[in-house]
């Protein structure tokens, strides 16, 4: 979790020339790591850090996700209170494409993105279609249209 050392002159508008965020301590690779901090590097309570890693630490199984950390020690794991799902990877957040080849005017999505995403419907033709959407469970999406189609749904 080393960071460079120095300054820089700030003026009222310039571009950061590296990659990353502002403080190199919120971002981390696994669990564990958020019990790395200490005095040398302190953080104040309501600070977010975000893990790139799924990971088990002491036999318990961490999400990657955002963290923030409710005060106290950190080497303390209770300290940390997961607050939800990022793709820490730098990669694009995740999306899931269904191709309908059967015309249907009911469409159901078994996307597997555990989260309830945003839904676009392009018919055959390349026309977007809207639908009744219906969120069944945080991997499968239901979609219901006036009339039967085939088409794409891309899950975001």
């Amino acid at each position: 979790m080393a960071r460079e050392q120095g300054t820089f002159i700030q003026s009222v508008n310039y571009e950061l020339q590296k990659e990353g965020t502002i403080d190199a301590r919120q971002l981390v690779d696994v669990f564990a790591d958020l019990l790395n901090f200490d005095a040398s590097n302190y953080i104040t309570k309501g600070f977010p850090v975000t893990v790139r890693e799924d990971s088990t630490f002491e036999g318990t199984i961490y999400k990657k996700g955002w963290y923030q950390f409710l005060g106290g020690g950190t080497g303390n794991k209770a300290n940390w209170e997961f607050m939800g799902i990022s793709d820490a990877t730098g990669d694009s957040d995740k999306n899931y494409i269904h191709e309908q080849n059967t015309p249907s005017n009911t469409w159901v999505i078994d996307h597997n993105l555990s989260k309830y995403p945003s839904v676009d419907v392009i018919d055959s033709s390349g026309q977007l279609v809207e639908g009744e959407v219906t969120y069944n469970s945080l991997n499968r999406v239901t979609i219901m249209f006036n009339g039967s189609f085939t088409g794409v749904a891309t899950c975001n």
